[in-house]
């Protein structure tokens, strides 16, 4: 009886091998050819003075060659299309795991930064490193299920991936950024958004997760700075809620000497829709005045806890 018993787990094993040896060469063929810079995290390749993180907000809007000239310091930008603070937490966790050089870290924040929309952007970059425990963390508390199989469960992930993953392994796609930020053109056509009132998105749970780490980033003697994102005045009418997301931020700087919240919402440049593209992405004009402000109060912020070391 015992050895039916242990062929027939021979015969389970082996395919689950070939399929979990496939899945890891396809991975590391992806994260090779893709050249992302979402992979030198994880390859714990970049660490500047001041890193910026958060979803496209932060990618389009914030210049590290105006931060680098104002600071006399690197900077590197590693903001993400699409994503909110549940998903993209991972990456300043990693970050942390290995920086050395770290000074001040920028997180830019949208109106839904704090929601929870159960829902995995970029599948592909974050798939293939599902296997860091960072990653697993942050996409499972999204999609806890799917997560596990793919986590677990060799060849399951291989179902979730898009037929473009696997495109990009062979014809990877050409990656143009300055030090992460990728700007948009002043030609950029003005884009109809929503005109009815909404609620942004705002998670409890996920609030407590971003107060976790702040924590994490702060004993470890880095300024973190908030900044809720330039949003064009008409749109800003609309959210009905901003007040009180703005709150929660606010509620951690106020605990904290060394988290500073700037809000942007409502400067003199969210009259100006020559600045932005749609309600709350901007033109790579904008994206230098919010840079230039940025990096002015960052300076503010580092000389002050010089002076008070």
């Amino acid at each position: 009886m015992r050895r039916p018993i242990v062929s027939f787990l021979l015969l389970l094993a082996v395919p689950l091998v070939v399929l979990y040896l496939f899945q890891k060469v396809i991975d590391t063929a992806y994260n090779k050819r893709s050249k992302h810079k979402f992979n030198d995290v994880f390859e714990h390749k970049t660490d500047c003075p001041v890193m910026i993180f958060g979803s496209s907000v932060a990618n389009v809007h914030l210049d590290p060659r105006v931060f680098r000239d104002s600071l006399n310091m690197e900077c590197f930008n590693e903001g993400l299309h699409g994503l909110f603070f549940a998903q993209y937490n991972c990456l300043i966790n990693e970050y942390l795991s290995y920086q050395k050089k770290c000074r001040c870290i920028v997180v830019g924040c949208d109106i839904d930064n704090l929601g929870n929309n159960a829902s995995i952007t970029r599948p592909d970059l974050f798939l293939s490193h599902l296997s860091e425990d960072n990653v697993y963390n942050s996409l499972s508390f999204l999609q806890p299920k799917e997560m596990t199989l793919a986590h677990y469960l060799p060849g399951y992930k291989l179902t979730l991936l898009s037929k473009q993953f696997y495109r990009s392994i062979f014809f990877p796609p050409s990656v143009s950024n300055i030090n992460g930020y990728e700007p948009v053109s002043l030609t950029e056509k003005w884009q109809a958004t929503v005109d009815t009132p909404f609620s942004g998105l705002l998670d409890p749970v996920v609030f407590n997760k971003l107060k976790t780490i702040s924590a994490a980033i702060t004993n470890k003697n880095i300024e973190l700075i908030f900044l809720m994102m330039p949003i064009y005045n008409k749109g800003y009418a609309l959210i009905k809620n901003a007040d009180a997301i703005k709150a929660c931020y606010r509620e951690l700087e106020q605990s904290n000497p060394h988290i500073h919240f700037i809000d942007y919402t409502k400067d003199t440049m969210c009259n100006n829709q020559t600045y932005f593209y749609n309600y709350s992405h901007m033109r790579e004009n904008g994206a230098k005045v919010i840079s230039e402000k940025t990096a002015h109060l960052v300076k503010q912020i580092l000389e002050s806890k010089q002076k008070g070391s």
